[in-house]
């Protein structure tokens, strides 16, 4: 469990909650460091979050890492932004992640994290409405859209087995009625979040069209 929010959260604190190696945490070091030379120029995050990055953007994705699969998947990440929860997930070690990311300044961003920290992850600067390369184990989002929105996004992703992993908000009751209109959605599961009160991860399974 995160440290209250009152309380510092930096690199060892990080290290700690997930139990990273020394040198995966120079690895987040050097991803921190270039999110704050990029944030200007490609709008990566809230300027106001730069600061508590470590807490309210690594550990905040971080948290997906024990809710994947034990064995290896393909996981696609759909509108990746600055890489959350992607590119921490394959730098915490999850193998065949695939981030798509629209903003051709943003993904040059996420490729330069995946040079110099030397994660292997594949991004596509396109959408994921895009892609015709197959479907995915496990699909995830943060902050991207609504559930409604995500899961239409994520459709030619999916397969009967995919797992979603989406972090919501405090809206999110009010986007599960609307998603309800269109997917069958039988196995949902809310899990709080460690580093927000308000916020929670979704894990959906079984996701159908209604139509």
């Amino acid at each position: 469990m995160s440290p209250p929010a009152n309380e510092p959260f930096g690199p060892p604190e990080f290290q700690r909650e997930t139990g990273v190696s020394d040198a995966r945490l120079e690895k987040f070091t050097a991803y921190a460091r270039l999110t704050a030379e990029w944030n200007e120029r490609a709008g990566l995050v809230g300027d106001s979050t730069l600061a508590p990055l470590w807490r309210r953007h690594f550990m905040d994705c971080a948290q997906l890492s024990p809710l994947l699969p034990k064995t290896p998947a393909r996981i696609a990440d759909i509108g990746s932004g600055a890489g959350f929860p992607g590119m921490v997930l394959a730098m915490l070690g999850a193998p065949g992640v695939t981030l798509f990311e629209r903003n051709t300044r943003k993904a040059r961003f996420l490729q330069l994290v995946a040079e110099e920290t030397g994660t292997d992850v594949e991004i596509l600067n396109i959408t994921s409405e895009e892609y015709a390369g197959g479907s995915f184990d496990i699909v995830t989002s943060r902050a991207a859209a609504g559930l409604s929105d995500l899961l239409l996004a994520s459709k030619k992703l999916r397969k009967a087995s995919t797992i979603y992993l989406f972090m919501k908000g405090k809206n999110v009751d009010a986007e599960i009625r609307e998603a309800q209109k269109d997917w069958a959605m039988p196995n949902m599961r809310r899990i709080a979040s460690v580093t927000d009160r308000e916020a929670v991860i979704l894990r959906l399974a079984g996701v159908e069209p209604l139509r």
